[in-house]
């Protein structure tokens, strides 16, 4: 399988598990949001992440975000111990 799957297979799910899964659905984006209310610099990290993406156009992306944060990291360190 590959690391995104695009199969047309339908998963069918009782009442039950619908409704178990809307719960946990909402939960999770309350979690989230309360997430990024306390870290508000993720959305401008995210954001400068896929501008510069976008801009380089690299072809393996992953490779290339482990790259672009690692050296966000590295920098990140380095003004914290200055």
């Amino acid at each position: 399988m590959d690391f995104f799957d695009n199969s047309d297979e339908k998963i069918i799910l009782d009442e039950r598990q619908k409704a178990q899964m809307e719960e946990r659905s909402t939960t999770m984006k309350e979690e989230y949001q309360s997430y990024v209310k306390a870290h508000p610099e993720i959305k401008q990290i995210l954001s400068d992440f896929l501008c510069d993406v976008l801009a380089n156009r690299p072809e393996d992306v992953f490779q290339y975000g482990r790259d672009y944060f690692e050296s966000l990291s590295e920098a990140y360190d380095k003004e914290q111990n200055s």
